[in-house]
């Protein structure tokens, strides 16, 4: 339909989005917690079981590589769920040089994002009122009609929302007919990922918003990402250099007091 009329059910009711786009990048084993640490300038050991993070994934001289969702799964089980696959390669190249005992894998998991003002109540209808207790950027393993799944309150559109991520692909057209279904009382509608809310909200998309050979410190809102903590990370060295020193450029926000469109 017309993008408006998209913008306007994402505020106002729920929408069902394909992100089939997106790549499950599952890092496991003994060592997982640690090489997932690496990979990041966020601090990963306060992360815990069923959390998630915002994550940058970070090259040596201090670039983005991607910026995933990690969502902590289970014991020695994370998920960075992202765009493309590069993330996936560039874990398999540093766990390469570490010798740590873990593995770097693509599992059977596809996410679909139900966002909206009625976004919870319709994933209640599915599977009942514990939909509710999950904090913002937090996930629980369900099953929807027999068909499991691990819902995350996450999203690309800073409006309530939630992903839910099949772990059987062969049942995906019965999981998105019951969401449908359950969301039917709410006017529930299909729509592509909205630009023009998740820019109103100062979501990135990298690629476009930032690439490897821009660092955190170049973007603003990125710089709290660089947290401080004891152990090493790839990008480490570079990071705090640029912390001491200062960028050269930075993206921005802009607030424009006339509504109108410009010329």
């Amino acid at each position: 339909d017309d993008p408006v009329v998209g913008y306007r059910a994402l505020n106002e009711g729920v929408t069902l989005w394909d992100v089939g786009v997106e790549r499950t990048v599952q890092v496991s084993g003994r060592d997982a917690d640690r090489l997932i640490d690496m990979l990041t300038c966020r601090d990963l050991t306060r992360c815990a079981v069923g959390q998630g993070k915002y994550m940058l994934v970070t090259a040596p001289d201090g670039g983005i590589v991607n910026d995933p969702v990690l969502l902590h799964v289970a014991e020695n089980a994370w998920w960075m769920q992202l765009a493309d696959d590069n993330a996936g390669l560039y874990a398999l190249g540093v766990l390469s040089q570490t010798g740590l005992d873990a593995e770097v894998s693509y599992p059977d998991v596809h996410p679909v994002q139900v966002q909206g003002p009625h976004s919870a109540a319709t994933l209640a209808a599915l599977v009942g009122d514990t939909i509710y207790e999950i904090p913002y950027y937090w996930c629980r393993w369900y099953v929807i009609e027999e068909i499991p799944v691990v819902i995350s309150r996450t999203g690309w559109s800073a409006v309530p929302g939630f992903e839910v991520n099949l772990l059987d692909s062969s049942r995906g057209a019965d999981l998105w007919d019951a969401i449908m279904a359950a969301g039917e009382e709410h006017d529930i509608r299909p729509i592509a990922p909205s630009e023009a809310r998740r820019i109103e909200a100062g979501i990135f998309n990298y690629g476009s918003d930032m690439t490897l050979r821009d660092t955190p410190f170049h973007v603003t809102g990125l710089e709290r990402l660089v947290e401080e903590q004891a152990q090493d990370y790839i990008g480490k060295v570079a990071l705090e250099r640029i912390r001491a020193e200062g960028v050269d450029r930075k993206l921005v926000g802009i607030v424009f007091e006339d509504t109108e469109p410009l010329p």
